[in-house]
């Protein structure tokens, strides 16, 4: 996750794809601080893993 580090009011949430034991890609949101707040960091940090680990598995 990144808070604001980048720019003020901008937050990013990221998870890996990985293939063959590596981090090839990750799956990422992001968006204003006021919408992608701290309290949903769970909730889209769950969704993001399930993301990228089906994507790894595709691969």
């Amino acid at each position: 996750m990144v808070d604001e580090k980048t720019e003020v009011g901008l937050r990013c949430i990221s998870a890996p794809v990985i293939y063959e034991g590596k981090v090839i890609s990750v799956v990422a949101i992001s968006g204003p601080s006021l919408r992608l707040n701290k309290k949903l960091d769970s909730t889209h940090s769950k969704k993001l893993i399930q993301c990228s680990s089906h994507i790894s598995k595709m691969l």
